[in-house]
């Protein structure tokens, strides 16, 4: 398998956005949701963000109903 990441300091964020699109898109799908295609996914904020991304992109449906509600708790 070809290593498509540069693994500097330099390109972090740029190899952190590429894993958030493919392999954490892959590793959010592996999990047993009994095809639940909007779970509630509780990102605890330590970090880069990235496995909230990659679920969001995994789970578009039920991110955008999530961050929704979010926003819309946030503003009372």
């Amino acid at each position: 398998m070809e290593n498509k990441y540069k693994n500097t300091n330099e390109y972090l964020y740029e190899d952190i956005a590429m894993w958030e699109k493919t392999e954490g898109v892959k590793f959010m799908k592996s999990m047993p949701l009994n095809g639940n295609d909007s779970p509630r996914i509780l990102d605890f904020g330590f970090g880069f963000g990235q496995y909230l991304f990659a679920a969001a992109y995994a789970y578009p449906n039920g991110m955008r109903n999530f961050i929704k509600r979010a926003f819309i708790i946030s503003m009372k």
